[in-house]
């Protein structure tokens, strides 16, 4: 910052937690803050839904079959621990363990080789195949690496799922990374939007934080497995992700793929993934179809004839019934939610 920076040429600011210096929390202008370590108080923060972040990525896992689960993060940020807590919470939930380690982000002490070798370490010991869930896309280049010192398949033994869908890392991956997309378009317009109103005198005194929800995983190579050990379950599951999107099934579409009942097919579900069969066609159908409202300029009849809905008011009924908001206002989220 230059020696003009002063409040008398600036009418508010928003500073990431390293630039919010004394200098500038002393300033009487409206100020919002980018917290990375911890909340600062006493303004309104930028921060995501960690919890539900957490409890989508456990959730996505156990839809997959696994049974072994661990999650990497960074032990001196509020938001890593938070998502690891919720992570931990869902897996704990469906009565399975969940191991985790973690990094401190700064001034850490250790030499990028040693660090490595602690970590290959770490995932060496972890029973296979397991489910890791990343705090960030960040991570994502160093816990890969470590598991090629092992020798470990990605995704066949290590599934990795990491936080924020940042294209250019998630590409970059070798394969490529399976990422939790969150709505920062959102958040930097409600972040203008609060500054403005802020400068303006229009909002309350102690303003609420900013908050960014967690809207679909973008699934690429580095989750694309089923740990499924079940051949019926497997090829139920299998069916589910491969037609659902594109396609209306039915429970009955499910059970004739595999050589089970009806209720002996649901009690499989129930038991392993924690989730019946009519619950994961929609789950993986909803997903699709957020995706596409989320990150396609495609109109809603194109993208009911693309999953299989034969016209834009029966998928509109379809989304609105098992998300409680019509596709309309789902897609205006992205420029209206404060």
């Amino acid at each position: 910052m230059g020696n003009e920076f002063t409040s008398k040429n600036i009418s508010g600011i928003i500073a990431s937690e390293y630039k919010f210096t004394d200098r500038i929390k002393e300033m009487t202008i409206p100020k919002i803050a980018a917290p990375y370590k911890e909340i600062i108080g006493g303004i309104p923060n930028i921060v995501t839904d960690d919890a539900a972040i957490g409890q989508m990525g456990a959730k996505y896992f156990l839809s997959k079959g696994f049974d072994n689960f661990a999650f990497y993060g960074y032990e001196d940020s509020f938001w890593s621990k938070a998502r690891q807590y919720s992570f931990q919470n869902e897996i704990n939930q469906a009565r399975l363990n969940c191991l985790t380690k973690n990094k401190t982000q700064f001034k850490s002490k250790d030499s990028s080789q040693k660090h490595l070798k602690n970590l290959a370490k770490w995932l060496s010991g972890l029973k296979k195949p397991v489910a890791i869930m990343l705090c960030s896309d960040d991570l994502s280049f160093e816990i890969m690496e470590a598991a090629r010192l092992i020798n470990a398949r990605i995704p066949y033994e290590i599934a990795i799922l990491g936080v924020d869908n940042d294209d250019l890392i998630c590409d970059l991956c070798s394969p490529s990374l399976s990422s939790i997309e969150h709505d920062s378009y959102t958040v930097g317009f409600n972040t203008a939007k609060m500054l403005d109103q802020m400068i303006k005198g229009e909002h309350s005194k102690n303003p609420n934080n900013i908050i960014g929800q967690p809207h679909h995983i973008v699934e690429r190579l580095s989750t694309e497995v089923l740990a499924i050990k079940d051949p019926n379950l497997l090829k139920a599951l299998v069916f589910i992700n491969e037609t659902g999107p594109s396609q209306i099934l039915t429970v009955d579409c499910v059970v004739n793929v595999t050589c089970l009942s009806r209720r002996q097919l649901e009690r499989k579900f129930l038991s392993t993934i924690s989730s019946g069969i009519a619950k994961e066609i929609h789950r993986v159908k909803v997903n699709h179809i957020k995706y596409l409202l989320f990150s396609t300029n495609l109109t809603f009849k194109e993208i009911a004839l693309e999953t299989g809905f034969k016209n834009s008011d029966n998928f509109s009924r379809y989304f609105k019934h098992i998300c409680k908001l019509s596709p309309r206002d789902y897609r205006r989220i992205r420029v209206s939610r404060l």
